[in-house]
This record gives structure tokens, C-alpha cells and sequence, in this order.
């Protein structure tokens, strides 16, 4: 066992690609409308710009109402959307906008991270441990201890585990390697001096 002094060098991870939205070209969003407008009073005001496909009203924070706008064309959409903008309705100017809808969700990517592995120095750099240093490097783990549930229960015998990350090799094999964040100093501190046969 020793201090931590660096990152897993082979650290599976998971990553769900963010998700974007993209423009509906054929859809717009207009607002404000009265409050006692309906879907027909919108389809009047909009349909000489072209065939209204689909009217869903929203209301909003000022309880006035809004639109979404699906025109049968993405030309006739633009010419409302130039048409309809700042146009004065009853006391309010309209704003015109494009629709936008979010991509689907893209397949979760698993991949591996390498990390060079650099040649020791040949000695040890003498750094004090600090009150919060809880992390230990584990260089060879008892071959009956390398599932995470049997590494865990061994290393608890020194306190509280708070992380097990085990090092991989290239075929995602375990090496005997790991790194363990203890929940407490004093515990990581055990451990380190049961491997180096003294007392605590």
C-alpha cells in the first residue's frame, strides 16, 4: 500500500452525448395573445400567410396566452414569422419566433481512458501526509480479494470505504492493482502502516 499520488491510469467511463435541439422549419411560436383567445381566433390571424397545419396554445407567465404555429410549408412559416412580427394586437406588439425541438437521446458511449504510464523515480519523494489525505494506492491485492465485493470487505478491516477504483490492464482485466479512498485519515493511515509491518 501507498499514498495516492495520481489518477487511475485505466479509468472506464461512462458519457451521455448532450443533447441539442435543432429548428422546426415549418413551426413558429407567436406571442402575446388576448387571454380570451382561442385556437380559432389564432388560426384567422395566421392563416392568410399560408395553410395552418396545427394550432397548441400555451399560456403564459403574464396570463396571456401563445402559440405554436405548424404551417404546411416551410416558406409560409417564414412569411408569417416576418409577417406577424411586431404586429399591434389589441394594446400588445407580437413576437414571432422559429420552433425548436430537442434531438433524441444518443446511445450511451462506454469507453476506456489510458493515462501514460511514466517510470518511478528511483526514490520515493518524502512528502508529509496531510489531515485530509484519505487516499491510498493498494499495488498488490491479495489474489482472494480482487472482486470488488471481497477487496472491499479486506479493506474494510482497516476502516470505512468510501471509493474502489481498481487498474486495468489494455483486456479491461483487474492487475491486482487499485486505488481506495478511505471515509477518514486515521483509517487510510492504518493501512498503510499494516503493509509496512508496524503498528499504528
Amino acid at each position: 500500500l501507498a499514498a495516492a499520488g495520481a489518477l487511475a491510469t485505466q479509468a472506464p467511463a461512462e458519457v451521455t452525448a448532450p443533447r441539442r435541439s435543432r429548428p422546426i422549419p415549418t413551426g413558429i411560436v407567436v406571442s402575446p395573445f388576448p387571454v380570451e383567445w382561442a385556437e380559432g381566433d389564432v388560426r384567422t390571424l395566421t392563416g392568410p400567410y399560408g395553410k395552418v397545419v396545427k394550432v397548441r396554445m400555451m399560456s403564459l407567465a403574464s396570463g396571456l396566452k401563445g402559440a405554436y404555429i405548424d404551417y404546411a410549408t416551410e416558406a409560409e412559416a417564414s412569411a408569417a414569422r416576418t409577417g406577424l412580427h411586431g404586429l399591434s394586437l389589441m394594446g400588445n406588439r407580437l413576437r414571432t419566433g422559429q420552433q425548436e425541438q430537442l434531438e433524441a437521446f444518443r446511445a450511451t458511449q462506454r469507453f476506456v481512458v489510458f493515462v501514460d504510464e511514466l517510470a518511478p523515480p528511483s526514490t520515493r519523494p518524502s512528502v508529509e501526509p496531510r489531515l485530509d489525505d484519505c487516499e491510498v494506492f493498494v499495488n498488490e491485492l491479495p489474489r482472494a480479494s480482487r472482486s470488488e465485493e471481497a477487496a472491499r470487505a479486506w479493506l474494510g478491516a482497516f476502516g470505512e470505504v468510501a471509493e474502489l477504483h481498481f487498474v486495468l490492464d489494455a483486456q479491461l482485466r483487474a492487475t491486482g492493482k487499485a486505488y481506495v479512498r478511505f471515509r477518514h485519515h486515521p483509517e487510510a493511515v492504518a493501512a498503510v502502516r499494516s503493509s509496512q509491518g508496524s503498528q499504528q
